[in-house]
């Protein structure tokens, strides 16, 4: 069944003090305002002291993050410039791990909205610079090609032919820059407006079941679940951005109305229009109707999960050279020589690898995996090994007799 379901991908905060400050106080009244922040924001009380960044956003000079994370959340703030203010920025993975440890200690959701609200404080002012809502088509057909799934290509190469026009709610084609990414013939990403300069905003749309699985994204096994999943992503920046921080803080706090919010700003700035009837599209027609409160958005309970560890399996699968060692083995050899391949790669690893990290005869080896280990070892032991294997299950080997020699 088709779904569409509407949220919050990433987001950047300004938190700027209300009273004018001093370069010299500057340094003081930094600390006290992320200090609250983290306070406010429980961001110290669910993952513990951050450490200092060696990235930080564009333009800052300094900040704190969590180093041993699988996603990035960072705080920055230029020593030298007040008028900055405290950024911070939040990636949708880290932003999605927020909202699960928000539910599995408080038993409650936690929205932007919420969020938003939570972190007010009379010292300072809160308003966002970015925020990227989202609109996910789950499974949904084609319109003018019902045997197909949408996908960005159909999409694009109706926008490109002119069967396909992109206009606000006034009726008025006010975006016309248009960008795609074309990978063997097929349109996978394009942009409609422009991504420079002070833009205040852009469209991106993609296939996002075909990011998360080429990727192994945090979302990658709920991507496994659908036959396809379209993403419409627009950014709001700089002054958009300002606006929705504020209607937010108005009356968004139910996830009804911030539903109904995120469709409203994605739909009045960005409808489809099929130019052969001058009517909007039926993908277009379903985020208007959540907007108005006549469609429902599906719920999606995102399950966030680090598939680093998946990835370096994945790695040894398809792109290490292992199976085609393994198969010139047994073509040379015959039946059992690609097993007696792996007993003795499984032998040199404990007996060389393993043993000398143990001994401490490779330290610098060691060093890197207990790096590894602080960033990625407390997310990846959530879920047990075999749910990481999953792919590679295969019925019984013996299937495989009637096609050997």
């Amino acid at each position: 069944m088709p779904s569409l379901s509407v949220g919050v991908d990433e987001f950047t905060l300004i938190l700027q003090p209300i009273d004018k400050v001093k370069i010299t106080e500057w340094p003081e009244v930094a600390e006290q305002i992320i200090t609250t922040f983290l306070c406010k924001s429980k961001l110290a009380e669910f993952f513990g002291e951050m450490e200092r960044a060696e990235k930080v956003q564009a333009g800052y000079t300094s900040g704190l993050t969590y180093t041993n994370r699988p996603w990035y959340l960072v705080i920055s703030w230029n020593e030298d410039m007040p008028t900055m203010g405290i950024c911070v920025r939040y990636s949708a993975h880290a932003y999605a791990t927020y909202k699960q440890e928000f539910k599995k200690r408080f038993q409650s959701d936690i929205n932007i909205a919420v969020f938003l609200d939570m972190v007010q404080d009379g010292a300072y002012t809160t308003r966002l610079s970015r925020i990227d809502l989202t609109a996910d088509y789950f499974d949904y057909s084609d319109e003018l090609l019902p045997g197909r799934q949408l996908s960005p290509d159909l999409i694009y190469e109706r926008l490109k032919d002119g069967s396909y026009v992109v206009k606000n709610r006034n009726d008025r084609q006010s975006v016309r820059n248009m960008s795609a990414i074309d990978k063997d013939g097929t349109y996978e990403t394009f942009y409609i407006g422009s991504r420079a300069g002070k833009s205040n905003g852009f469209l991106r749309c993609y296939d996002k079941k075909q990011e998360q699985i080429k990727t192994m994204g945090y979302r990658y096994d709920e991507a496994l679940q659908y036959k396809s999943w379209v993403r419409f992503e627009a950014s709001f920046l700089h002054d958009y951005a300002h606006q929705i921080t504020s209607e937010l803080l108005r009356n968004s706090k139910t996830t009804q109305d911030l539903q109904k919010l995120i469709a409203k700003y994605i739909s009045d700035r960005y409808r489809f229009i099929d130019t052969s009837t001058g009517e909007v599209t039926a993908f277009s027609d379903d985020l208007i109707g959540i907007a108005v409160g006549t469609n429902a958005a599906a719920l999606i309970a995102t399950s966030p999960r680090d598939n680093t560890l998946r990835q370096s399996i994945e790695h040894l699968r398809s792109g290490s050279g292992l199976y085609p060692t393994m198969y010139k083995a047994y073509s040379i050899w015959g039946d059992g020589a690609d097993r007696q391949l792996i007993e003795y790669l499984y032998d040199d690893y404990i007996y060389d690898f393993k043993l000398r990290l143990l001994t401490g005869k490779e330290e610098y080896k060691m060093r890197e995996m207990r790096l590894w280990l602080q960033k990625h070892g407390a997310e990846t032991a959530k879920y047990p090994l075999e749910s990481y294997l999953e792919r590679s299950k295969h019925e019984d080997i013996s299937t495989l007799e009637q096609y050997e020699d």
